[in-house]
């Protein structure tokens, strides 16, 4: 009975103490897993896209009279009744511009490095139109030169570039490059020089020509691009094209004289400064 008793006692102070020695235990807190990091944005890859943009040049062209006008034997070769009919034009243009595009890039770190080529048609056009009256000759000829009329046409048709980047990715999906490389465009020219009836020399004579040919200039520029999703991107660029000097000789039309060289006029042009912005979308594959 003793026992019995003292065992009891003993349960029911552990029982009293039970709420106390449970308020004394630690809960242990739910571990909760970090979702896992969002993989920063590669430009490495090769792409496809379009583009459209703004074109528009600047240059120089010079007319004057060239072939037979020249010989020792002809009036005109006295440089005081030529250089009047020397003339020159500073020339400019804007249009529109519309192609597509093809290109990989590699990044290491934050560096981009790329190539790309592309195809592009242009609308982009030149013109002069100028008219001269009569010029009235000095002392012993004391004759005129017939009225004139003067129009120069210029038009680039289509144009390549094959360009080499050098990117620095911003803010994971930011890029911004310099690029350059060299550029391949077909080129068109038209000259017409029509003389009026009102004079003793040239009168009613008409010169026409033509030259259309594929140049090739240097490119540089830069621009930034924007990946809107893992695959679609979009980008915006300037670039600056220069083509070299151009020349052809625009013929008498009519009858042709029986000796050569016939009776020309000289069309030459100085380098044509080119300069486009435009806008693009790519699509990067996997």
């Amino acid at each position: 009975m003793r026992t019995l008793l003292l065992a009891s006692l003993a349960l029911i102070g552990v029982g009293a103490g039970g709420p106390a020695w449970a308020a004394d235990m630690r809960l242990k807190a739910p571990v909760y897993k970090a979702p896992p990091p969002v993989a920063a944005y590669n430009w490495t890859g090769c792409y496809v896209g379009g583009n459209a943009g703004h074109i528009r040049s600047k240059g120089d062209v010079a007319l004057r009279p060239s072939g037979a006008f020249l010989d020792p034997f002809d009036i005109f070769s006295d440089p005081l009744i030529q250089d009047p009919l020397k003339r020159s034009y500073a020339t400019s243009g804007s249009g529109f511009l519309g192609g597509v595009q093809i290109g990989c890039n590699l990044q290491h770190d934050r560096l981009v490095l790329g190539l790309e080529v592309d195809f592009n048609r242009s609308s982009l056009k030149e013109t002069t139109d100028a008219h001269y009256d009569p010029i009235g000759l000095p002392s012993p000829l004391a004759v005129d030169l017939a009225s004139r009329t003067e129009q120069v046409a210029k038009s680039l048709d289509w144009f390549s570039t094959g360009l080499a980047r050098l990117g620095f990715a911003l803010h994971d999906r930011f890029l911004v490059y310099g690029t350059g490389g060299v550029a391949l465009a077909r080129i068109s020219s038209t000259t017409s020089v029509l003389f009026g009836p009102d004079g003793q020399l040239l009168a009613n004579l008409r010169f026409v020509g033509s030259d259309t040919r594929t140049r090739r200039a240097a490119v540089v520029g830069g621009g930034a691009e924007f990946a809107v999703t893992p695959n679609w991107s979009l980008k915006a660029e300037y670039l600056f094209m220069n083509f070299g000097a151009f020349g052809y000789e625009t013929p008498q039309s009519g009858p042709v004289p029986f000796f050569t060289p016939a009776f020309t006029w000289a069309t030459t042009g100085g380098s044509t400064r080119v300069h486009f912005a435009r806008v693009g979308l790519n699509y990067k594959f996997d």
